[in-house]
């Protein structure tokens, strides 16, 4: 139930006495997660702190690439479908990320960074001729370009420049690759 919905109760919380506000609002921060990361982004961080939480994000996708590494080098049964799986999963981090920092610019560059990795990873050959294992893994690497490429758009010049040239990397292996009827279907560009 919203508080707005019951404004009896609203006032009744609003004239509490200060400190039994405090006690209740700390007891609800601590029940929700991403409100305690954002509050703790907000409030205790810095530019610094945000370095390091890319950096993390970073070395996550890296270990999930190496994980993925291994299991194709391995020859173990690792599919198209586990591919994508893994990649959302990857993309869940970016996610949490934004939501907690709201920071647009790192949104892009963790994305671009995410989407770099798999495609230099040994599940390259994912992505080399389309097949009815591969099509939801094209139809979705090609809808998170599709993302990117909108996020891109509304961004300042100056800022476009520093990601353009690792964005048309990426453009120039879909439009290369198996992907290529993916990105033609969503009418993406070949380079920004």
């Amino acid at each position: 139930m919203l508080i707005d919905k019951s404004p009896g109760l609203k006032n009744a919380v609003l004239n509490l006495p200060p400190n039994e506000k405090d006690k209740l609002l700390l007891k609800l921060i601590s029940k929700d997660v991403i409100l305690l990361s954002q509050l703790e982004h907000q409030l205790l961080e810095d530019d610094s702190d945000l370095d390091e939480r890319i950096g993390l994000i970073k070395q996550e996708i890296g270990k999930k690439i190496g994980y993925i590494n291994r299991y194709i080098d391995s020859n173990y049964n690792y599919s198209a479908g586990y591919l994508m799986m893994d990649i959302r999963e990857m993309n869940g981090l970016v996610n949490q990320h934004l939501l907690i920092t709201k920071h647009k610019l790192s949104e892009i560059d963790l994305r671009i960074f995410l989407l770099e990795s798999v495609i230099s990873c040994s599940a390259q050959h994912y992505f080399n001729t389309p097949t009815r294992h591969n099509e939801k893994l094209f139809n979705y690497f090609a809808g998170r370009i599709k993302y990117i490429l909108e996020k891109f758009g509304k961004l300042h010049e100056d800022v476009q420049f520093d990601f353009s040239e690792r964005l048309n990397g990426v453009l120039k292996f879909a439009h290369q690759s198996g992907l290529k009827s993916a990105m033609e279907a969503l009418a993406l560009v070949k380079e920004v």
